[in-house]
C-alpha cells in the first residue's frame, strides 16, 4: 500500500494511450525516451529502475519519460504485436534514436548523449538528425531509403557506432552488496535480487554467512567509536547475510548506491521512495541493504569477503620496493615477509643507483645517504596488490625509526634498518616514479623465483656455471632417451640389419659434428631424415629456433664457428633468456 501510494506522488513516467495525447506529448520542448508496448503486453516495467537511476544521474529538466500503446496509437502501429520492449528516442516531435531490448548501456549512451544533442538543438548550434535504422543495426523498422546518418559515432563504441564498426572492449566495474539480517529473515531477498537485475546489476559471487562479532567489528571498523557502533555490530551478528559482488558495465558503485537510497529508511521513503531501502527497510540500523560507497571501500569489502575471486579478478595496483645494499644480503626475509603480507612479487634486478636517481627519491637526501647508497648494488622488486597504495606504506613503515621500532614493529623498516643512512628499504610514492628511475628497461629484470633458487654460498658466476653444467646433462639425457626410443622403434617394427647400421653410422655422425661446433639447425635437418619420431623432430626444432634467434639478434659468427655455436652454449642462452616463472 505504501508502495502505491508514494509511486503515485513520485510517478516519472507519462502513460500515453491515445494519438492526441501522443502528439501533444511530441510538441513539448525537451528530450523524450518513449517505452512503446502491445495492448497485451503492456509496459517495460522491468526497465523503471534502470531508467530512474539515469535520470537521478543526468538531473536535466529536458529529460522525460513516458509509455505508449502501440495498439491504441495510429502512429506506432508498426510496432504492436511483440512483447520485446523497445525505447524511441525523440528530439521534441523528431525521432531521433531507437532501441530494442533491455540493452542497459546502449540505454544510458542513448539518453545521455541525447540530452547534449537536444540542448544543442535547443541552442541553436546544431539540428536534430532524424532516426535512420540503417545506422542502428538490431532495429525491428525496416531499413530506411534515406542515406545514411552523417551523427558522429559515438566514442563509447555503443550501438550507435555505424554498421560493421567494431565496439569498444567494455570495461566491467564492481561494487560490494549485502542484504542484511533483518531483509533475510523477512524473505525479501528474491525482490531484491529482482531489483538489481532489472537496474542492470549482476551478482558474479555471493554468499549466505552469519558473522562472528570479530569479523564485524573488522568490516565496520571505520565507525569504530560512533554512536550507533555498538548497535550496528550486534544487529550484524543476529543473523544470516548475503554478501554478493555486483558488477556493471557503468559505475557500479554509483547503481547500487542509488537503487538503495538514503542510509535512513525514513528519509529514503521521502526522498527516494522507490529505493531498496524504502521499500524494505525498518529503523536503523535495519536498513535492509549495505553497499559500497566508493571504489576503494568496494575492493576492501569483496576481498574481505571473496578473497580468492578479488586476487583474480580486480586490477591490482604496482609500484617497486628498493632493498638498499645494506640489507641486500636479508633480501629473502623481506621478500618473503612481503609475501606473507599478501604482497604479490614480480620481478628484480640488482642495480647501482646514481646519485641523481637518489636524488630524486629523496626531498633533502644527506650526503652520508647519497654516498651509501651509490656506493654498492641496491635489488629493485616489482610488488603488486589489490590496494596497494592503500596498504604498502603502513607495511613498509613512515616516519622516524625511532617511533617505528615502538609503535610499527612489524613493519619492514622497523625489522631492517639500522639507521637514517642504512634505510632498508624505501619505495617510490608514486608510478611515474617507478617508471621514470627503475622500470624503463623491462627486460633487464630477472624473475624473482628463480634467483630465490640460487645457492647463496655460492657466487652468481658459479651459480650460472650450474646451470649450464645443469643444461648439458638434460641434452644428453635427451639426446640417450631419444637414441634408445629410436632403437626400440627399429625393432619392434622389423626393420632390417641394413637400416640398424644406417642409423648407428647417424648416430656416430652426429657425435663428430657435436664435437666439431656444427649448428643446431644442420643436425636438425638431418634428425628428421634418420626418424619421424616427434620427440626427436622437436628437439631439433627447437634448436633450429635457437640458431633463428642467434641470426637475428646478429650474434651468429658463421656456421660451425665459436663456441655459442655449441648445444650447450645454445641452452645456456636460452635458459639465461627465458625467465621461468
Amino acid at each position: 500500500k505504501l508502495h502505491g501510494t508514494m509511486s503515485k506522488k513520485k510517478q516519472f513516467q507519462i502513460h500515453l494511450n491515445t494519438q492526441k495525447e501522443f502528439d501533444d506529448y511530441l510538441q513539448a520542448d525537451g528530450f523524450k525516451v518513449v517505452d512503446v508496448y502491445t495492448d497485451w503486453c503492456g509496459p517495460c516495467t522491468t526497465a523503471n529502475s534502470l531508467l530512474r537511476t539515469i535520470k537521478v544521474d543526468v538531473s536535466d529538466d529536458i529529460l522525460s519519460f513516458a509509455t505508449a500503446n502501440a495498439t491504441k496509437i495510429e502512429s506506432l502501429k508498426e510496432y504492436e504485436g511483440t512483447s520485446k520492449p523497445r525505447f524511441l528516442f525523440y528530439g521534441k516531435n523528431v525521432l531521433v534514436d531507437a532501441i530494442n531490448g533491455i540493452d542497459g548501456p546502449a540505454l544510458r549512451v542513448a539518453i545521455t548523449d541525447g540530452v547534449q544533442k537536444e540542448h544543442d538543438a535547443i541552442d541553436g548550434s546544431a539540428e536534430r538528425v532524424p532516426y535512420d535504422p540503417s545506422v542502428r543495426p538490431g532495429s525491428s523498422r525496416p531499413l530506411s531509403s534515406k542515406k545514411p546518418s552523417s551523427r558522429p559515432v559515438s566514442a563509447s563504441g555503443s550501438r550507435r557506432s555505424s554498421l560493421g564498426t567494431k565496439p569498444e572492449p567494455v570495461t566491467k566495474t564492481y561494487t560490494l552488496a549485502m542484504i542484511k539480517p533483518k531483509a533475510v529473515e523477512s524473505g525479501y531477498a528474491d525482490a531484491i535480487f529482482t531489483a538489481l537485475a532489472e537496474a542492470g546489476l549482476k551478482a558474479v559471487v555471493q554468499d549466505e554467512i552469519t558473522l562472528t562479532k570479530e569479523e564485524v567489528e573488522e568490516f565496520y571498523k571505520e565507525h569504530e567509536g560512533k554512536e550507533f557502533y555498538e548497535r550496528l555490530v550486534a544487529f550484524m551478528c543476529s543473523g544470516p547475510s548475503k554478501p554478493m559482488v555486483l558488477s556493471s558495465e557503468g559505475d557500479a558503485v554509483r547503481e547500487w548506491r542509488t537503487l538503495i537510497g538514503p542510509t535512513d529508511p525514513e528519509i529514503a521513503r521521502e526522498e527516494a521512495p522507490e529505493s531498496l531501502r524504502a521499500l524494505y527497510g525498518d529503523k536503523n540500523p535495519a536498513d535492509a541493504v549495505h553497499g559500497s560507497d566508493s571504489k576503494g571501500a568496494a575492493y576492501r569489502e569483496i576481498e574481505f569477503f571473496f578473497k580468492d575471486w578479488a586476487n583474480e579478478n580486480l586490477e591490482k595496483e604496482d609500484t617497486v620496493l628498493v632493498i638498499t645494499p645494506d640489507a641486500v644480503e636479508r633480501k629473502d626475509d623481506i621478500i618473503a615477509a612481503l609475501k606473507d603480507e599478501g604482497f604479490d612479487v614480480g620481478a628484480q634486478k640488482e642495480e647501482t643507483l646514481s646519485a641523481d636517481q637518489c636524488n630524486d627519491m629523496f626531498e633533502d637526501a644527506s650526503e652520508e645517504l647519497v654516498a651509501h647508497l651509490t656506493s654498492q648494488p641496491s635489488v629493485v622488486v616489482q610488488v603488486s596488490r589489490l590496494r596497494l597504495f592503500e596498504l604498502f606504506p603502513q607495511f613498509v613503515g613512515v616516519g622516524a625509526l625511532d617511533e617505528l621500532k615502538v609503535n610499527s614493529p612489524n613493519c619492514l623498516r622497523a625489522k631492517f634498518a639500522t639507521d637514517d643512512v642504512k634505510i632498508g628499504v624505501w619505495f617510490p610514492g608514486t608510478l611515474s616514479n617507478v617508471s621514470d628511475l627503475f622500470l624503463s628497461d623491462p627486460d633487464d629484470l630477472e624473475v624473482v623465483d628463480k634467483s630465490l633458487q640460487d645457492d647463496p654460498n655460492k657466487t652468481r658466476d658459479e651459480n650460472e656455471g650450474d646451470e649450464e653444467e645443469e643444461g648439458e646433462g638434460e641434452e644428453k639425457k635427451e639426446d640417450e632417451e631419444n637414441t634408445d626410443g629410436n632403437d626400440g622403434e627399429e625393432k619392434k617394427e622389423g626393420d632390417d640389419i641394413a637400416e640398424t647400421e644406417e642409423k648407428s653410422e647417424g648416430d656416430a655422425t652426429e657425435g663428430e659434428e657435436h664435437a666439431e661446433g656444427k649448428t643446431g639447425e644442420e643436425k636438425g635437418g638431418e634428425g628428421e631424415e634418420k626418424t619421424n619420431d616427434p620427440k626427436t623432430k622437436a628437439d631439433g626444432e627447437k634448436k633450429e629456433d635457437g640458431n633463428m634467434e642467434q641470426e637475428n639478434d646478429g650474434e651468429k659468427k658463421g656456421e660451425g664457428e665459436g663456441e655459442g655455436d655449441t648445444p650447450a652454449a645454445e641452452e645456456k642462452k636460452e635458459e639465461e633468456g627465458t625467465p621461468t616463472e
